[in-house]
């Protein structure tokens, strides 16, 4: 995921191959979609950077993901030739990621 943003937020700044912005939030969004089965209970096991409250607080982590998803949705179905609407939500996924990561992954860090 944090690829596909990267090659959004290029995008974005250069202005250029807008038309591409989609299919990377395609992938994000597919991604999301497969997030809760990468963290099946007791798979705290190293190397991970995920923190136990994944599981402490599920419910939680469940709906972050499905943020995540619609976000990603909403910046795929966005207008290509609309530059504020794609940087408006692209700042939507970018901060939905960031949000779940403050509480549910590791600072780089501490891994």
């Amino acid at each position: 995921m944090g690829e596909r943003l990267l090659a959004i937020s290029k995008r974005l700044r250069a202005n250029t191959e807008l038309n591409r912005i989609a299919d990377d939030a395609r992938a994000i969004q597919t991604l999301a979609g497969k997030l809760l089965s990468e963290f099946p209970p007791g798979s705290m096991q190293s190397p991970t950077a995920a923190r136990p409250a994944i599981w402490q607080d599920w419910t939680t982590f469940e709906n972050n993901v499905k943020k995540l998803e619609e976000e990603a949705e909403k910046l795929a179905k966005a207008n290509p030739a609309d530059g504020v609407a794609l940087r408006t939500q692209f700042r939507n996924v970018a901060f939905t990621c960031d949000g779940c990561h403050e509480k549910f992954r590791m600072p780089k860090d501490k891994r």
